[in-house]
């Protein structure tokens, strides 16, 4: 019986000298006869060396060291202009409305201008090219709105008031190719003619408009006799410059006393204002 403890004292004692870092169970279970049960195999009870070929390597892992913070950049001085201005007493005047960071253009514009028409002419007499002797003065003047402010050059709706002056012998062609019974003053008589038209200036550049107008004139028995039509005009402004602008324009007359279209050409110089900015 003696024999017997000391050896199972022994096997106790050889169990817990094994280093404690490698082993993941030291108690012993007893068995039901008084000796120590065998132990199991040594992938239970041991762990990886690997783990362990570094014992700081895991702690070196989990906690490290913070890197140090950068320093602050010193902040750079504000310039006056852009510093807090104090509060203003109240009786002095309100600052002005700061404008918006992007350009607006006027929203505005007016054209005024002058030049000169050449004649007519039609299916029945076509165009037979320049003749100094059909020029005649005429003036126009515009009104529109900008569509968009954010781009200079932009759609400008608005209204075309045009008005010159014929000779009678250009109004006699006119009349007798549109077989209107009726024969204006000849000689040195001239005869003025008005039109107003309502259009578009696509990319302030071309124009596309029409309207109504008339030709007031002087017929041979001295009564004043009235013609009216009506008009579609396309022409192309070319900018000289900031306020000037060359046109050319090409006016079609037909409808109500005219029996066929007919063409009156025109150029001229324009002057461009734009305003109203709010």
């Amino acid at each position: 019986m003696k024999q017997l403890f000391l050896f199972v004292f022994a096997s106790c004692m050889m169990v817990l000298s094994l280093d404690a870092q490698h082993v993941r169970v030291i108690v012993p279970r007893w068995g039901g006869y008084g000796y120590c049960a065998p132990p199991p195999p040594p992938a239970v009870y041991y762990r990886a060396p690997q783990a362990y070929a570094r014992p700081y390597a895991r702690q070196r892992y989990y906690q490290r060291p913070q890197r140090p913070q950068r320093p602050q950049r010193p902040q750079r001085p504000v310039r006056p202009q852009y510093q807090a201005q104090p509060a203003a007493p109240a009786q002095a005047q309100a600052p002005k409305e700061l404008r918006p960071t992007h350009r607006r253009y006027s929203r505005l514009q007016l054209q005024v201008g002058g030049g000169a028409s050449h004649g007519f002419w039609n299916e029945r007499q076509p165009w037979a090219g320049l003749n100094q002797d059909l020029l005649n003065f005429q003036g126009s003047a515009f009104l529109g709105i900008r569509l968009n402010r954010k781009r200079k050059k932009s759609n400008v709706l608005g209204v075309w008031r045009e008005g010159g002056f014929h000779d009678g012998q250009q109004l006699n062609q006119l009349l007798t190719a549109q077989a209107i019974p009726e024969i204006a003053e000849a000689g040195d008589a001239v005869h003025g003619w008005q039109q107003t038209e309502v259009g578009i200036m696509l990319r302030d550049w071309f124009r596309i408009s029409t309207g109504r107008g008339e030709i007031n004139f002087t017929n041979d028995l001295g009564e004043s006799s009235q013609v009216n039509f009506r008009t579609l005009t396309g022409g192309v402004y070319l900018r000289l410059g900031r306020h000037w602008k060359l046109n050319g324009n090409v006016t079609g007359l037909f409808g109500d006393d005219f029996a066929t279209t007919a063409y009156r050409p025109s150029a001229g110089l324009t002057y461009v204002h734009n305003f109203w900015k709010r």
